[in-house]
């Protein structure tokens, strides 16, 4: 079979190309990834049509603008110190310090991860450890960790629980989640629809591009004394006015000319980075009809728009809006050239042009991606292959290598938990109809209300289960009841859990606000939660989740499992 798809993979050129995603998110995750985005580098398929692509961008919005600046202002403080995740060297604090003065630099209290990016399974329980630091208190937006970072609610959800370990939790929200239900204050916030936004694609698209979100019906929240809807924007910027922080108020912002602009309400903020987004490169966009503004609905906010920007802008922001944000023409794709990186000249034309000898001022070949990634390609990645294990002191392998699902100090997870005991792995897959918030609406749950968890009929018949059996699905991390479901398209030896239900919030039970009871549904409730039944990490000392140790992300696929008849 391997061989198979190599010949298939190789048989087109540089148009063919692989991608990974979530199913990477294992013990030994971070290699596996590393292992199959090198395919694409070992066919040259980078940057070219059919390959691998980079994603262009898109329009700034925020930043300083062609119209406003919305980033630097007088007396802006910036964040400093070691961050709570943990996600620089450890050779780089004053504990590695201390400890190799004392004659023993290794281990670390904990794991560190210099080669990941900021990392929400760490902070929290990083702060119910103390180390780095604890915290005095915790600002939640849209925000849901007990229920979405495998394993985290059995370590930590009774120390959130507890003011003495953290004192206050302020959560933003429109639903009372797994999480904000142990918040302090809960602010109610604003639904997709209700709300202002400009989105960019993180990833798969290869021309720039930016879409427009703005109120289109309006909120449900309760309405400030003067008319604005409560919300994450109004809670931010009436605590900034308490506090009066610089770079809010009636001179927050500034245009590109220095001239002061008020920052007191949401539109503030979101038109004055539509303006940005509407003079974008080399020209602006058009300006919005009339017709234009009334098939659109924008009508609806057109008061804002002319309240809010100079006479020559709201037309121009209304044309984006009105078309649902901004994007280069498709047809720019491939061929084009670009200005060089503002970092990087040497990059600025291929060098196998040079070599056949076209000029400088040529086009690209028909099929080379406008937006282009200009670094090398790297075999051996130097800042991973020369970063420590902060538990061991032994190197990280800078290539990509074939490494056993281990824990952070390098104990393979089957010599904790064997097979003898454990005999199949738990995956999760992402649902088409549900997700971690939709299990709310009752016509998607009228079409899918369950999520049993899916084997193999293989392992079915060694089992003795057939569809609709209840079982209990349990790990080393948890127990759970559960309905089976056969299907061929799971690997022997397997369990999968769609992703979305287990749900023990979001209405799924009732909650009293005052002396009134909020709506509930038990149907909320059903199914499982693979993250209900993350693993702990037994070489870490403290409270811990499972995470791949070089990346530092959630491990969810391949945790040790087994089914057991209910």
């Amino acid at each position: 079979v391997i061989e198979g798809l190599a010949r298939e993979f190789t048989s087109h050129g540089k148009r063919a190309t692989v991608n990974t995603h979530g199913g990477m998110m294992s013990g030994s995750g971070f290699y596996n990834a590393y292992a199959v985005v090198m395919l694409n580098t070992l066919v040259g398929n980078l940057n070219r049509k059919g390959g691998t692509l980079i994603n262009a961008g898109g329009f700034k919005d925020a930043g300083e603008g062609p119209r406003y600046n919305l980033e630097s202002f007088a007396g802006k403080v910036k964040p400093r110190g070691i961050p709570l995740g943990r996600n620089v060297a450890y050779e780089k604090t004053s504990e590695f310090r201390r400890k190799k003065e004392s004659g023993k630099a290794y281990p670390a209290q904990a794991p560190w991860y210099p080669n990941a990016p900021a990392l929400a399974t760490e902070w929290l329980t990083g702060a119910i450890n103390g180390y780095p630091y604890t915290l005095k208190a915790l600002i939640l937006w849209s925000s849901n960790p007990l229920y979405g970072v495998t394993g985290l609610r059995a370590q930590i959800g009774k120390d959130l629980a507890d003011p003495k370990k953290l004192p206050l939790i302020v959560a933003i929200d429109p639903f009372i989640n797994e999480s904000s239900a142990l918040a302090d204050y809960i602010v109610p916030d604003s639904l997709l629809y209700e709300s202002w936004g400009w989105a960019q694609a993180w990833g798969g698209v290869a021309v720039k591009m930016s879409t427009a979100r703005w109120p289109v019906v309006e909120p449900k929240a309760q309405k400030l004394p003067d008319g604005q809807a409560i919300g994450m924007e109004t809670f931010f910027l009436a605590l900034a006015k308490a506090m009066a922080l610089p770079g809010f108020g009636p001179a927050g912002l500034s245009d590109s000319e220095g001239q002061p602009c008020p920052l007191e309400r949401p539109e503030d903020w979101y038109l004055r980075g539509g303006a940005n987004i509407a003079w974008a490169g080399k020209t602006p966009v058009p300006e919005a009809s009339d017709e234009d503004i009334e098939l659109s609905g924008v009508a609806r906010i057109r008061p804002l728009l002319e309240q809010t920007l100079k006479p020559e802008e709201w037309r121009k922001v209304a044309f984006v809006l009105a078309r649902g944000g901004r994007s280069q023409n498709y047809k720019e794709m491939f061929g084009l050239r670009l200005p060089p990186p503002a970092d990087s000249k040497a990059h600025a034309a291929p060098r196998s042009a040079a070599v056949r000898g076209v000029p400088e001022d040529a086009p690209y070949p028909p099929d080379w991606a406008t937006h282009r990634f200009t670094k090398p390609m790297m075999l051996y990645n130097e800042n991973v292959g020369t970063a420590k294990n902060s538990l061991t002191g032994k190197r990280f392998s800078g290539s990509p290598s074939w490494h056993e699902p281990a824990f952070a100090n390098g104990t393979p997870v089957r010599t904790k938990y064997p097979v003898a005991e454990w005999p199949l792995q738990l995956i999760s897959f992402k649902s088409p109809l549900q997700n971690s918030y939709s299990i709310g609406a009752r016509r998607l749950r009228g079409i899918h209300p369950d999520n049993p968890v899916a084997v193999h009929p293989n392992d079915a018949v060694h089992l003795g289960l057939r569809s609709g059996d209840k079982v209990y699905l349990e790990t080393p991390g948890g127990r759970v009841a559960a309905t089976v479901i056969l299907r061929h398209g799971v690997q022997r030896g397997v369990v999968a859990v769609e992703h979305g239900f287990g749900h023990r919030e979001l209405g799924a039970r009732a909650h009293r606000i005052g002396g009134q009871t909020q709506p509930h549904e038990a149907e909320i409730a059903a199914g499982v939660n693979l993250n209900d039944m993350g693993l702990s990490d037994p070489t870490c000392s403290g409270r811990s989740v499972f995470v791949d140790p070089v990346a530092g992300s959630a491990v969810r696929q391949g945790l040790p499992a087994r089914l057991l008849r209910a």
